[in-house]
């Protein structure tokens, strides 16, 4: 019997894969596992990721894992229905409208947020400004 080495060797690593993927310890966020993440001021842990556990593309200081979703975000983190835990949320924290509350929390970027939102090109002038610039 002739047996591809490549094919043994394969299947062996699938095999040594497949084992460490089931006695590895807790799987991170957006796996099978949801992490307990207290929310700023409660000592429950937030609902966000049972029904988001797919957030991908945030890096480490804005890990949900590290600040749970509604640091960003608002809405009530431990609400039990999609209606109230989506009350009162900002879906793009970044806005500028709605800076202050998110990213300018005392606990997070208060000063970019207030240079940010004194800028120049955050009002209509600096906008008209480079606009006339451009055309």
């Amino acid at each position: 019997m002739n047996i591809d080495v490549r094919i043994v060797v394969s299947a062996l690593l699938s095999l040594a894969v497949m084992v460490g993927l089931m006695t590895r310890g807790p799987m991170p966020y957006g796996a099978s596992a949801i992490p307990e993440i207290a929310a700023r001021g409660h000592a429950e842990p937030e609902g966000c990721l049972r029904c988001h556990a797919d957030v991908r593309g945030l890096g480490p200081a804005h890990d949900p894992v590290a600040l749970g979703c509604s640091t960003c975000h608002l809405g009530d983190p431990l609400a039990l229905d999609k209606a109230s835990a989506h009350a009162g949320m900002v879906v793009l924290a970044g806005e500028l409208s709605v800076a202050a509350a998110t990213c300018g929390q005392p606990a997070c970027h208060p000063q970019e947020q207030r240079r940010v939102d004194t800028s120049v090109m955050a009002g209509a002038p600096g906008i008209l400004a480079v606009d006339r610039y451009v055309f």
